[in-house]
């Protein structure tokens, strides 16, 4: 694979990964298009997403609103169970990584540093999956975005 970080990208593995918030957080990142990294974490500040819709009720700090997306992973730094709190996207771009895998007792979760590592993003509302639009829009259609050009669809 190549060193560069666009080739790692390209390369590397996508997932489709989960992710939960909270309808205020969720509105923001419907009005951007994007999803941007936290302050702190057990990898640093981060885009924490796990490998089900499930996992992340035991994850997440902010509640309500579930997140599935394609993510570009690239090349991975894997971490154990305790995290390492030092890590940031300066300091993996200088490694030549570009997420990062902890393997936790409730599931594994993966960690990327940038905006355009998340792609496809869809959003879902409680237990019935019911869509963003359904709070927002008063639709009942779901809503994606497509990160290739940036924009907000119906599905």
């Amino acid at each position: 694979m190549s060193n560069t970080r666009s080739n790692r990208l390209a390369q590397g593995p996508v997932s489709t990964l989960y992710h939960q918030t909270d309808v205020q957080s969720a509105d923001q990142i419907y009005g951007s298009g994007r999803m941007l990294r936290g302050s702190a974490g057990l990898a640093g500040g981060g885009i924490y997403f796990a490998i089900s819709k499930s996992a992340t009720d035991g994850k997440a700090h902010r509640l309500g609103v579930y997140i599935r997306a394609n993510v570009k992973l690239g090349n991975i730094y894997r971490v154990a169970a305790g995290g390492d709190s030092s890590i940031s996207f300066e300091r993996m771009q200088l490694a030549g990584y570009d997420s990062v895998m902890i393997d936790r007792p409730g599931g594994i979760e993966y960690v990327v540093y940038n905006h355009d590592q998340v792609t496809d993003i869809q959003m879902f509302v409680g237990n019935g999956w019911r869509c963003l639009a359904e709070i927002f829009d008063e639709q009942t259609t779901i809503i994606s975005f497509n990160g290739s050009n940036n924009t907000f669809h119906s599905l």
